[in-house]
């Protein structure tokens, strides 16, 4: 896949300076420190929101309402469940 997007930023110089000085210290160039750090930042972010965690007890409340809900009657919670059958077991 080639790389073919720009992004552009504007910072400070003491900023800019103290990033060079840690993708130098990761053995890496600045534009692959700075994208690298980003896209992991942007996986964190979207993780956290899209990732429900739920205690022991709310998880073990949460499964006794699916245990006494039909599935066949809820259509959008039954195509959740087949959707993500691989992390609910």
């Amino acid at each position: 896949m080639q790389n073919k997007e720009r992004i552009n930023l504007r910072t400070t110089q003491e900023k800019k300076k103290y990033i060079a000085m840690a993708a130098a210290y990761s053995g890496t160039s600045l534009s692959s420190f700075l994208l690298e750090s980003a896209e992991q930042r942007a996986k964190e972010v979207i993780e956290a929101q899209t990732r429900l965690q739920l205690s022991v007890k709310d998880w073990n409340t949460f499964a006794e309402i699916l245990d006494e809900t039909d599935i066949k009657d809820r259509p959008s919670l039954k195509a959740l469940v087949r959707e993500h059958a691989d992390e609910l077991s």
